[in-house]
């Protein structure tokens, strides 16, 4: 998702985290060389305490972008300790089918968690806070392809019978009456 203001691309926001600037992220991964507010300058949403987002008008020390100033600012600790925890759990057999896939459903598990802790370590005078993030997936997807059909199969010689039974059944025709489309779950890792 890109986020456009002002009739602007994605790349004249100017993004901030704490006042540092996290708007070019250099990562080899990407296919340009750069990612947008990446990972490894962002905060979870358990450790934003405010953000704004400042579209026209801001003043001087925003005058870098020609889009839009998003600013997001952290927690902080306090004189009381005080934290938080979460969990959010999605599991495939809570999942309706989609129709389009095979009977036999994708597998499909998420657990995104995490924890927050602040506090004083001097009173009045130094503080700490720290925060965990952290996921875990296994998405299952389905595969499609033809196989020979079964009128295929059945004019097939005999010796190569074995190799046919290897490969699926279909599950519907498609114009080609030697071939027919399978469906069924892709290995996952």
């Amino acid at each position: 998702a890109t986020l456009a203001f002002n009739g602007t691309d994605i790349a004249q926001n100017n993004f901030l985290l704490d006042g540092t600037d996290a708007t070019h992220v250099d990562n080899a991964f990407m296919s340009n060389g750069r990612e947008r507010g990446a990972r490894l300058q962002t905060a979870s949403s358990e450790s934003i305490q405010e953000f704004r987002v400042l579209s026209t008008n801001y003043s001087a020390e925003y005058g870098r972008a020609a889009g839009a100033v998003v600013t997001a600012i952290t927690k902080s600790g306090g004189n009381m300790f005080s934290g938080g925890a979460y969990l959010y759990v999605r599991d495939d057999a809570l999942d309706a089918r989609n129709y389009f896939d095979p009977p036999e459903q994708p597998e499909f598990k998420m657990k995104q968690f995490g924890a927050s802790l602040g506090g004083p370590i001097v009173k009045d005078r130094l503080f700490f806070y720290g925060n965990y993030e952290g996921s875990r997936k296994k998405l299952g997807s389905v595969q499609t392809g033809t196989v020979p059909s079964a009128a295929f199969r059945a004019t097939v010689a005999p010796a190569l019978q074995g190799l046919l039974s290897t490969a699926p059944l279909p599950v519907s025709a498609t114009a080609n009456p030697d071939v027919g489309l399978a469906r069924g779950p892709a290995a996952t890792e």
